[in-house]
């Protein structure tokens, strides 16, 4: 039909293959249309369509795909120490309690630990440092270590069990005499378990230390009974999780026994044995007002009521044990570490009574350890080192 004055155009045949291909975008490449353009229009027409939907299925494959899970890195100090030594300033223990806190505070799934900057090993700190690990294990995070470069720390990770914590290869070579006489346990948290820590604490051939166990024993299940009490700081603690490790060697006749928990601390325990005398712990609490220091004014507290309580059985009793070692011993040291308090126990041979020195650490352990080391054999030298290294 022609209106009046309209024009009708005329196509010519690149109009009219540019009016399809224009139909062909709009609507779809239909057969219809295929047929109205050249054999080699149409072959790259559908190589192109091919391609992209190729593209369209990787982008969403890609889009899927989960990144490969990247592990956390953290960098051990050169040295493990709560204390500074003789011939080193206070650095070196700030860098170790500022690590112990990066791995206590680690929230991820995949840590890796690089050991190879570390050229000494303290047993306490080295003992809390293990703690860590296990506990971190036990809530499922996974962990890997970078060997250290000094021989002499490799055979203390692997004498210490630190090794298989880390994920590394054992050393094949165990020669060093102040580091193969190291034994280490564990054990839950649940239960004190008193045949597994007898089994680590004693030693078979020393006729002469049955009561020195013996004190030992009760006064680490004592505590460890106390560590774990229901606090807002307690960690959470699955049922099948370690609740105390131990370092322990005999060696040129001095027996080192260092053992240590991840409880809620004296400071924090204290109150809940003493919740039905609360006038008792006020007054504990107010002899030892001038100490600085939370933490060592509870240790002391808690001396002084396990010291005043003798006649009663159950009072006081764990920190009662501690000191009766040494003091059954002859001579020797205690050591109390809870969170940041320190107290250091110290009877020279031939005195009656033993010295005594407090002191605020520079972080917390986050947990209690008690150290004993005495000479188990009278007939023998002793050592002075309670170092791992």
């Amino acid at each position: 039909m022609k209106l009046v004055g309209e024009e009708v155009p005329v196509l010519n045949g690149k109009d009219r293959v540019a009016i399809m291909e224009l139909v062909r975008d709009r609507l779809g490449t239909g057969n219809f249309l295929m047929k109205k353009i050249s054999f080699g229009r149409r072959s790259w027409l559908l190589r192109r369509q091919k391609i992209g939907q190729s593209s369209a299925v990787l982008r969403a494959n890609v889009a899927n795909i989960r990144p490969r899970r990247q592990r956390d890195a953290i960098v051990a100090p050169a040295y493990f120490c709560i204390l500074p030594f003789a011939d080193r300033n206070t650095k070196a223990v700030g860098e170790f309690f500022a690590f112990l806190r990066q791995v206590r505070g680690y929230k991820g799934s995949h840590l890796s630990i690089d050991m190879s900057q570390v050229t000494r090993l303290v047993a306490t700190a080295t003992l809390a440092f293990k703690a860590e690990l296990s506990y971190l294990r036990a809530r499922g995070v996974n962990i890997s270590g970078t060997l250290p470069k000094k021989a002499r720390i490799h055979q203390v990770l692997t004498q210490t069990g630190l090794c298989d914590l880390l994920g590394l290869p054992k050393a094949k070579v165990l020669d060093r005499e102040d580091i193969v006489h190291w034994t280490h346990a564990s054990g839950t948290w649940t239960l004190a378990e008193p045949d597994k820590l007898e089994a680590f604490l004693r030693i078979a051939d020393n006729p002469h230390s049955q009561e020195l166990f013996r004190g030992m024993i009760e006064s680490v299940s004592n505590c460890v009974e106390h560590a774990y009490q229901v606090h807002p700081q307690r960690r959470h603690l699955g049922s099948h999780f370690d609740g105390w490790w131990g370092f322990q060697q005999l060696r040129n006749g001095e027996l080192t026994t260092c053992i240590f928990d991840i409880g809620i601390g004296i400071a924090n325990a204290l109150p809940i044995k003493l919740r039905d005398e609360p006038g008792l712990l006020n007054k504990l609490m107010a002899a030892f007002r001038r100490i600085r220091g939370k933490d060592v004014q509870s240790i002391s507290a808690a001396i002084e009521y396990g010291r005043t309580s003798t006649g009663l059985k159950e009072r006081g009793k764990g920190l009662r044990d501690a000191h009766k070692v040494i003091d059954s011993a002859g001579n020797g040291q205690l050591m109390i570490i809870s969170n940041r308090g320190l107290y250091a126990y110290t009877r020279e041979r031939g005195k009656i009574v033993g010295s005594a020195v407090t002191r605020a650490l520079q972080g917390s352990m986050h947990g209690t350890m008690y150290l004993w080391r005495y000479p188990l054999l009278q007939s023998s030298p002793t050592s002075a080192s309670g170092d791992p290294s």
